[in-house]
């Protein structure tokens, strides 16, 4: 039996290749920046050290230092709401920017982004809810164990297929809902009843696409970091003379700085190609199943 899930790895492959070369700069630069606002490119995590002072000590010296500490909290937890908001709005229209760019081949980022701010928004609207969703059942969960750590654990048994459900679905949303809205210009539950119509007597066909998302996502995830580790490597060791240059001289942070944002724009960029062409295995995806 021919599945086409597996079809179109191939085919995937070939769009992306004739979307990419011949290299054209613009193009290059602003899938770039979608697959990193999106999400898809490089993530970063920070690492804390702890001060050696009691939690009294530190309570006690942040008062006395910040008298309005209470409004200050308030008010940075506010900023940080909006912006958080503010990004979740972008990376939401950016997912059908991206897709857009994939479908034309043409890198009309601003024309792109302006048209879907209304899909965006209700996306995003989505998204909201399923958060809302997740911080209630880990907040339940929390309060289910600390009153009874047994019945929290059966709890967790009996919900874990509901999880993978939804789950299942918030990809199958991601991968061909938002595409169901570019493709017919449908709100987005019109379009999760259209995909559920059309996609749901071949769910066999979704099954496989699912297995091979899967596969193709740890492949990229491996391929990915595989690179950023070569090319981190490969500029650790100028870092390092330069780290030891400082020191002598202050003089050389400046390179250091200038190396750092030089290694990360090239990792972003590495990581590019990587993710335009699962993208374009969406798309390819969704085309296949929507002509069968």
């Amino acid at each position: 039996m021919r599945w086409k899930a597996v079809e179109e790895i191939d085919d995937a492959l070939n769009q992306t290749r004739e979307l990419l070369f011949p290299f054209k700069l613009g193009l290059w630069i602003k899938l770039t920046f979608l697959t990193f606002i999106t999400g898809s490119g490089l993530s970063t995590a920070f690492i804390q050290t702890p001060l050696r002072l009691n939690v009294q000590t530190q309570q006690n010296m942040i008062y006395s230092s910040f008298p309005n500490l209470n409004n200050l909290i308030l008010a940075a937890t506010g900023v940080i709401m909006s912006l958080s908001l503010l990004f979740m709005l972008i990376n939401s229209i950016a997912e059908f920017a991206l897709f857009k760019t994939l479908l034309t081949k043409k890198s009309k980022l601003w024309d792109y982004f302006r048209q879907n701010v209304g899909r965006g928004l209700r996306y995003m609207a989505y998204r909201l809810v399923v958060l809302f969703l997740a911080l209630l059942a880990s907040a339940s969960s929390i309060l289910v164990f600390s009153i009874n750590p047994l019945i929290g654990v059966l709890s967790l048994i009996l919900l874990a297929p509901l999880f993978v459900i939804l789950a299942v679905s918030d990809v199958l949303i991601r991968d061909f809902v938002l595409l169901e809205m570019l493709e017919n210009e449908q709100n987005f539950i019109k379009s999760i009843e259209s995909i559920y119509e059309g996609f749901r007597p071949q769910w066999k066909e979704l099954m496989a696409y699912l297995v091979v998302r899967l596969v193709l996502t740890i492949a990229i995830a491996v391929g990915v970091s595989m690179a950023v580790l070569f090319t981190g490597l490969m500029f650790a060791v100028f870092g390092l003379v330069l780290l030891v240059l400082m020191e002598f001289s202050l003089i050389f942070v400046l390179p250091l700085i200038g190396l750092t944002i030089v290694a990360t724009t090239l990792i972003i960029i590495i990581a590019m190609p990587f993710q335009a062409y699962l993208y374009n295995y969406k798309i390819e995806s969704y085309k296949a199943l929507k002509d069968r």
